[in-house]
């Protein structure tokens, strides 16, 4: 088994069957709420991943996909604001 299927899991797990609708909609008004769900995707990844979290790449791969996670949605709440108001689903 790849790495590719326990990432889409966590991926629509933190992005829509966990994430509950006041976060959504904090995410537009507070980056600390985008920071939050930029952790429950590195936490669902980690839970996910624990068969190979004994290499340092796999955490490597855990923490760049948060990261990269919390910048996306950053530019998205910048994009609404900026171009027009929902240009992109929350």
């Amino acid at each position: 088994m790849t790495l590719f299927l326990p990432l889409i899991t966590a991926h629509f797990l933190a992005d829509f069957a966990f994430q509950p609708g006041w976060l959504s909609k904090s995410k537009q008004r507070s980056f600390l709420s985008i920071v939050v769900h930029g952790l429950a995707h590195f936490s669902f990844s980690l839970i996910l991943l624990l068969p190979w979290l004994g290499t340092a790449r796999v955490w490597q791969g855990i923490a760049l996909v948060a990261a990269a996670h919390v910048a996306i949605d950053q530019w998205k709440v910048w994009t609404n604001r900026t171009l027009k108001p929902n240009f992109f689903l929350t």
